[in-house]
């Protein structure tokens, strides 16, 4: 079963959902009781969003990539489809191509 970023499941049947920086930056922490030791509220807060800038930095570096992947992917396709039926290239025609060229016949 697959887990983590990119989609799958962890640990049941709950879709893994990324954390978005919106969701580090709002997320609370309930205080501990006056009697027991707790952690620096500012110092959680720092971390925070420390945290938050990090993850908006890595999802617009995340999405960047993939539209140069698509790019690249729609040029590739541009390009291969250029170079169809041409001898020496390595590319032959895929069976799209074989279809619509009897169909022009």
């Amino acid at each position: 079963m697959p887990s983590g970023p990119g989609g799958g499941f962890l640990g049941g049947t709950v879709p893994y959902q990324p954390l978005a920086p919106w969701q580090v930056r709002t997320r609370r922490f309930r205080p501990v009781p006056y009697w027991r030791r707790g952690i620096d509220p500012a110092e959680v807060a720092s971390f925070l969003g420390r945290l938050a800038g990090d993850l908006e930095l890595l999802h617009a570096e995340l999405e960047r990539t993939r539209e140069q992947n698509r790019r690249i992917k729609a040029a590739l396709r541009h390009w291969r489809s250029t170079r169809v039926g041409v001898p020496g290239n390595g590319v032959e025609p895929d069976v799209s191509d074989q279809t619509r060229r009897r169909s022009r016949r």
